[in-house]
């Protein structure tokens, strides 16, 4: 999300200093649904802790006693999924590594855990936070999953004091939040010199987030969700109906849509950063397409950086019809480019009018002539390339077989 030049890291020089509660949390990579999880939640079952079945506690017991091992979760991480905690993914690039816990997911562990870590701190030249959340189902400390909703989406008090912590000691820090949902971050977190997101990758998450923080491969994931900056802003996703939301135009004088913040997402949909960088080319697309047709629209993406990566291009668009609010933009399609340095490809995306359809103000699902403006980037705001076309004809009802949702994308040499 952020980078600061400071990742990706050089391989076996210096000491990093991972610490936070995803330090040495390899099961919390199985989020809810995944088999460690679900195991757990069993068993917490079994141990009285939720959802009994009045009678069914004698064979309920002696069936899970059958197929459970006793292991804890850490050690049926391991064992079972070869899954290893960052510390130890860290280690294998790093010249020398410390760790430290600091905080639980939402619990604070006292004035000494913390002071541990803030000397792990100090004793690195950089350091690692691995913070975020927990998805499970009904049992253990989690953030987030199945009945397990929050009022207020903030990372927990106790991450954020950990990371002020870590920050008050003026070393460089690098901030990865392994998590499932967006979380509004503090201000520790937002200046941290870089920010990594990775979802719970199960047996090689951890390996992954190491990969990349040394460079091994280049990061070119986008974000699935807008990052709000407070959960005041919720909701605050890319695709707000036109004039509405972050997307209304401000009233003449008004500088901003809130006194205190600006209405903008933290990071927004589709937003993502890589060790390389990319530009987009000139614009080629159709002007006019029947409700029946299929609108051509390319574009050339050239890697400009020093080395390899790959660009994820993005094609929102905005459908002008009349009658019912639409969409001040929709995500049509995306194409993942990974041209070598210097290299440039062309990228044509094939939208079907069907793609277009929606639900009238007479109930119909259909695709309607109108004006349709468009634009290519790397993210939902990132207007880099515009352009327009017109649907032409007569309305056209579809059946639900009909229905389409994203474009096809073609990728050629230049």
């Amino acid at each position: 999300m952020k980078n600061e030049s400071v990742l990706p890291f050089v391989p076996k020089t210096g000491t990093v200093g991972v610490i936070g509660p995803h330090a040495d949390a390899a099961w919390l990579q199985f989020p809810t649904y995944a088999y460690p999880s679900w195991r757990d939640a069993v068993k917490a079952v079994d141990l009285g802790e939720a959802m009994n079945m009045v009678g069914a506690e004698t064979p309920q017991t002696a069936w899970n006693k059958a197929i459970f091992t006793a292991d804890d979760s850490h050690t049926f991480a391991r064992e079972q999924y070869g899954a290893r905690p960052l510390h130890e993914e860290i280690a294998e690039f790093a010249g020398t590594v410390l760790t430290e816990q600091g905080s639980t997911l939402t619990t604070d562990l006292g004035p000494r855990a913390l002071a541990r870590a803030v000397e792990v701190a100090e004793r690195s030249d950089v350091v690692v936070l691995a913070l975020g959340g927990a998805s499970l189902w009904f049992n253990g400390e989690r953030t987030e999953g199945e009945g397990s909703d929050s009022a207020d989406i903030s990372l927990p008090a106790a991450q954020t004091r950990l990371a002020e912590a870590v920050a008050a000691t003026g070393k460089p820090y690098v901030v990865v939040l392994f998590q499932g949902r967006p979380y509004a971050l503090p201000e520790a977190v937002r200046d941290a010199a870089a920010i990594v997101v990775a979802p719970y990758g199960g047996p090689f998450g951890t390996r992954s987030v190491a990969e990349v923080l040394f460079g091994a491969v280049d990061p070119s994931g986008k974000l699935p969700y807008s990052i709000p900056r407070h959960s005041g802003q919720i909701p605050v996703y890319h695709h707000q109906k036109a004039g509405t939301g972050y997307r209304n135009p401000l009233p003449p004088g008004t500088a901003q849509l809130y006194l205190d913040m600006p209405g903008t997402p933290l990071y927004t949909f589709g937003h993502g950063l890589g060790y390389t960088d990319f530009a987009l080319g000139d614009l080629d697309c159709d002007r006019r397409t029947g409700t029946a047709g299929t609108t051509r629209i390319a574009t050339t993406v050239t890697n400009t950086g020093g080395r390899a990566g790959a660009a994820v291009v993005q094609l929102h668009v905005r459908v002008n019809t009349s009658g019912v609010t639409r969409p001040a933009q929709q995500l049509a399609g995306f194409c993942r480019v990974p041209p070598a340095p210097g290299e440039s490809r062309r990228v044509t995306f094939e939208v079907a009018a069907a793609q277009l359809a929606y639900t009238t103000s007479a109930r119909e699902f259909a695709v309607e002539p109108a004006p349709v403006e468009f634009f290519l980037g790397f993210d939902a705001d990132d207007r880099r390339v515009e352009g327009s076309f017109e649907l032409v004809g007569e309305a056209r009802v579809l059946a639900g077989a009909d229905r389409a949702f994203l474009s096809r994308a073609v990728t050629e040499p230049v």
